[in-house]
């Protein structure tokens, strides 16, 4: 731009001289005054306009890129000591239980028959005699039936009501091998006899007296039996037969106690209510109407004799007298 003008100045110079020049010579050769002339415009000088160039806007500079950081290579860890598991010890073994005996029980009659089921409906499959000891496998629903083990090699039933049962008795579960009782034959339809009296019944013992009814808060029934025979003496080897509502609860042989007079045994011996007895069954506690009676060889001998369990009274004596 500097350059411009500078040309620009040299040519106005030497368009000055030029006109300087011509003025000076006309003077120096002393020329008449010309007529004068319309004076010509003179032309007009140009003045170039200094150029400004456009100040360009600054490119701001590009940020250098930062150097990434560098991602730093982890060090190995050195190597730790792996810790050596203790030798296993030895487990101790625990002492062997002693197993908990067999609860079981003691025949309290001298002769008891074992049958095949719970209850006298079942076929008789042997005997067992005073004082001997079986083991309890199982009862009956009811309670009042044990399942021992064993007679002539096999499991027998017994009632409870002619033994004493001891050991733990919550442990004896159920039998779940009760046989099906036996059915009741069935008699074969027969044309109606002409109606004829009705015999009365010949037995061998009468009734002495009602059923005597003691009270007595033993969670038990207790029936003691005087059976006499024609002398008043004790007779024994008969069967007592218990039942309610048509079923047997309990059975008991009588005794003639050898050494004893009349072969009597006492109960409540030395106390004022003391009296004798020949045959003795204990029974769960049910209240209800009782029903007992004499057997011998499986045939009733006596007439029945009925009692009633209510409140405390638990506790009868019933007696028999050989006719």
């Amino acid at each position: 731009m500097h350059q411009h003008n500078r040309w620009a100045a040299v040519f106005a110079a030497l368009v000055l001289l030029f006109t300087l020049g011509c003025s000076v010579g006309r003077l120096i050769a002393g020329k008449p005054t010309p007529t004068p002339t319309l004076a010509r415009t003179p032309r007009p000088t140009f003045t170039p306009t200094p150029f400004v160039a456009p100040t360009a806007t600054p490119i701001p500079p590009t940020p250098a890129p930062e150097p990434a950081t560098p991602t730093p290579t982890p060090e190995p860890l050195p190597p730790t000591d792996t810790p050596t598991p203790p030798p296993p010890t030895d487990t101790p073994v625990p002492p062997t239980p002693t197993p908990e005996p067999l609860p079981f029980i003691v025949v309290t009659s001298d002769r008891v028959n074992v049958r095949s089921g719970p209850g006298t409906s079942y076929p008789r499959v042997g005997q067992v005699t005073q004082g001997q000891r079986l083991d309890i496998v199982g009862k009956n629903p009811a309670g009042d039936w044990w399942q021992v083990c064993c007679v002539n090699g096999q499991q027998v039933w017994i009632t409870g009501n002619l033994v004493q049962a001891q050991g733990n008795l919550g442990r004896v579960a159920v039998a779940a091998n009760i046989p099906t009782p036996p059915p009741t034959a069935r008699p074969q339809p027969t044309a109606t006899p002409a109606p004829t009296a009705t015999p009365v019944p010949q037995y061998d013992f009468r009734v002495l007296r009602p059923a005597e009814g003691r009270v007595n808060t033993n969670p038990l029934i207790t029936v003691w039996i005087q059976l006499y025979d024609k002398l008043d003496n004790a007779a024994g080897g008969y069967v007592v037969r218990v039942t309610r509502g048509g079923v047997t609860v309990g059975e008991a042989t009588t005794v003639y106690a050898e050494g004893a007079k009349g072969g009597w045994l006492w109960a409540y011996g030395g106390l004022p209510n003391m009296f004798i007895y020949n045959a003795k069954i204990e029974l769960p506690l049910v209240e209800g109407a009782y029903e007992a009676y004499i057997l011998s060889g499986g045939r009733q001998v006596s007439e029945p004799i009925g009692f009633t369990v209510a409140g405390d009274t638990r506790e009868f004596i019933l007696t028999w007298k050989q006719k």
